[in-house]
């Protein structure tokens, strides 16, 4: 591989996102698509000054095992690799695949034995309110005092279908001063809470991954942040009812 050459030229790399997306415990979803990620820029300028693989990868699979070059990238959200050209004259391979674990989802819900405390005023749901005082939480795991219980405050409702709610543990003082955000929607006769929480920023707004697969309305949340392309982190508006 001439250095100088491709030292000098201007590369753009096709990244083809693999978003794995559970569905009601049936199977696995991919989807494909080409984008540019700033935040893989460097790394990439980097790698094209070294001799990658120059054959024809199929997966990020198939890159990883056969010579292709490992990226660090999103805080683990993410996994890529690299690969070199397979012809003068065209792009770089690279794969970028987003993390099923961090893919917004609803679990099977689990009942508490005791109820939780939540934080409430008389506007809020009563459902709701009883949903929250029974979801199971685990936070009695390794606690010597029956007294830790899971913990709610809700903080905003939006016509009964969605509310944005801080949570944790009465024996964590981070969590009652309001840090972990949280959000949980109406599902027909019920209400499910939306994980991972890590598609919560620190001021509680969702990414937009999660506001997309959800709807979540833009009166509950007006702004979410980008996670899954090139301007990650960038704050995006959506117009959900």
């Amino acid at each position: 591989m001439d250095v100088d050459t491709h030292n000098h030229r201007r590369f753009w790399i096709i990244l083809i996102l693999v978003v794995v997306m559970a569905v009601a415990g049936v199977g696995s979803v991919y989807w494909w698509q080409h984008e540019q990620v700033e935040d893989l820029n460097n790394q990439v300028a980097k790698l094209k000054q070294t001799q990658l693989p120059q054959k024809q990868f199929t997966s990020i699979e198939d890159c990883y095992k056969n010579g292709g070059k490992s990226l660090y990238t999103l805080n683990g959200q993410f996994s890529a690799c690299l690969g070199g050209k397979v012809e003068d004259g065209e792009d770089y391979q690279a794969f970028l695949q987003y993390s099923a674990q961090n893919l917004p989802r609803i679990n099977e819900r689990k009942i508490s034995k005791t109820d939780n405390q939540v934080v409430s005023s008389d506007g809020h749901s009563a459902d709701l309110v009883a949903f929250l005082k029974r979801d199971y939480t685990g936070c009695e795991i390794g606690q010597s005092e029956d007294s830790v219980k899971g913990y709610y405050r809700i903080l905003k409702e939006v016509s009964s279908r969605y509310a944005l709610l801080n949570y944790g543990c009465t024996n964590d003082q981070s969590a009652l001063k309001g840090q972990y955000f949280i959000i949980v929607i109406k599902l027909g006769d019920g209400w499910a809470l939306i994980s991972p929480t890590n598609n919560m920023d620190e001021e509680g707004r969702p990414s937009c991954l999660l506001q997309d697969m959800f709807k979540i309305s833009s009166k509950l949340t007006p702004k979410c942040f980008e996670n899954t392309g090139y301007d990650n982190g960038q704050l995006k508006e959506r117009n959900y009812p």
